[in-house]
């Protein structure tokens, strides 16, 4: 039924990934947490530098990313104490 894919059509691009669940987060390591942590103030400043160039096309990642960061900051705090 329908046409096959093409190589390498069902990755998905990380900015179009689905928001973070807290499971998954208490899952990784705690090297994990951080480097994902590192990735998203990353992603965040790209977002907003495209929001204020006027290049952004789904201003919902703006929102989705400061969120991730925030569930991710909750979670490292609850394991460190």
């Amino acid at each position: 039924p329908g046409f096959p894919q093409a190589a390498g059509q069902n990755t998905i691009h990380p900015e179009e990934r689905r928001p973070m669940k807290a499971s998954e987060i208490r899952d990784m390591s705690q090297e994990e947490q951080f480097r994902r942590l590192s990735e998203l103030k990353e992603t965040l400043f790209t977002l907003r530098f495209q929001k204020e160039s006027g290049q952004l096309e789904n201003s919902a990642k703006l929102k989705q990313t400061r969120r991730d960061i925030a569930r991710l900051k909750t979670i490292i705090i609850e394991q460190n104490k």
